[in-house]
């Protein structure tokens, strides 16, 4: 569903959070906004910048968590793309490449003209 302004506006804060490089306050901020607002059309966007943020910290797992809750709850957001191909990331990162390789080549198949499939191309290459 469309998001409110409120929505906006905490969505907004926890971004500036992120972009500010102020890792764990922006996660608690976007993770607390899809608690409040599962349903708002920001919430994919929430859990994948979550995702990002753990990353960052190198929490693999965690980052993991984040953006398969990307792909799994909300199936037809814009974020499915690039939450595939971090998520194949993330899969690497953790050693484990056989299930890293199966999400890069997913991206491909299902969005093949998306940045996302074209970094996933480049990933591929490099093994």
């Amino acid at each position: 569903r469309p998001a409110t302004d409120i929505e906006k506006e905490k969505y907004k804060d926890a971004f500036a959070e992120m972009r500010a490089s102020k890792s764990d306050k922006s996660i608690a901020s976007f993770e607390s906004f899809i608690k409040q607002y599962p349903e708002s059309e920001l919430a994919s966007n929430a859990a994948y910048w979550s995702g990002e943020g753990y990353l960052i910290k190198g929490e693999n797992q965690k980052a993991l968590d984040s953006f398969l809750m990307v792909i799994q709850r909300y199936p037809n957001s814009t974020k499915v793309p690039d939450a595939t191909l971090r998520a194949g990331d993330s899969y690497r990162n953790l050693g484990d490449n056989q299930k890293a390789e199966a999400l890069y080549k997913q991206i491909i198949e299902s969005r093949p003209s998306s940045r996302a499939a074209q970094n996933a191309q480049k990933r591929l290459e490099k093994q």
